[in-house]
């Protein structure tokens, strides 16, 4: 047993009514860059990547000393428009594909919990390919695989899906920006139509998110209120208000995502 399954089924309690709709494949694990934090993976989280990326381009994120600063995607959407142009998503890809980035332990146990019913149904937005690497090591078996903008009826989804694009098909379909959120939730809105089914018909639980993550607002404040939501969050801030007014119950698992 891997230190990802002990840690699911020995320190975490999981809500009666959640492990019953996921008997029932109700259930739907929506997963972040948290995951693919901890090593061997050791990819970087969405303000680490903003950081890194502004770094390179020769204008610095400044993260705020309290309250609310720029928002990433819109930082990101920024660097697009320097003179010269910053390729955000190009260098984005480069940085989130090195060589020696590998499944952790993380990526093994949401398969399996994913799987404990058969049937497998994991979103994420996540561009690395961690999870299907996975999935095959702990021979789980995904029924499909999705890549945004083409993606399944949300209420019928099943097996993977790479929600806001991956690192195996071009740079420039990786949704980054403010520019590339807007068209995927708003004006053209193929992720808004794919999660409105998903999240009214399902029970969803979102692993590796925290609160400023910007697709956190994206997927909670602009959908239907009364959609089941849960988030596995560090404990120290589980209790958190604002994850209240998101309409997501929290699973305290302690404060460590890699441990």
């Amino acid at each position: 047993m891997s230190e990802g399954k002990q840690w699911i089924t020995a320190e975490v309690e999981l809500p009666q009514e959640l492990l019953d709709a996921h008997a029932e494949g109700r259930v739907v694990f929506f997963v972040g860059a948290g995951a693919s934090y901890a090593a061997p993976s050791s990819l970087p989280l969405f303000e680490d990547l903003a950081i890194a990326l502004g770094a390179e381009a020769g204008k610095p994120y400044v993260k705020p000393a309290a309250g609310a600063g720029e928002p990433l995607d819109r930082f990101l959407g920024g660097l697009t428009h320097l003179t010269p142009p910053y390729a955000v998503h190009e260098r984005a890809h480069a940085t989130l594909t090195p060589t020696t980035s590998l499944p952790n332990d993380w990526h093994d146990t949401i398969v399996r919990l994913a799987a404990a019913y058969g049937h497998p149904r994991i979103v994420t937005t996540n561009f690395d390919d961690h999870l299907d690497a996975a999935a095959t090591a702990a021979g789980v078996t995904f029924s499909d695989k999705w890549i945004g903008p083409a993606l399944p009826l949300g209420h019928t989804v099943a097996g993977l899906v790479h929600l806001h694009g991956s690192v195996t098909r071009g740079h420039e379909e990786l949704v980054l920006t403010d520019k590339d959120l807007g068209e995927a939730y708003l004006s053209e809105a193929w992720a808004t139509r794919f999660l409105l089914r998903l999240f009214q018909e399902n029970m969803v639980v979102f692993i590796g998110y925290g609160l400023t993550d910007p697709t956190m607002r994206y997927l909670t404040l602009g959908l239907p209120s009364g959609a089941s939501l849960y988030a596995f969050e560090r404990t120290s801030r589980a209790s958190d208000p604002d994850w209240g007014r998101l309409g997501v119950t929290t699973i305290p698992f302690g404060e460590d995502f890699d441990n």
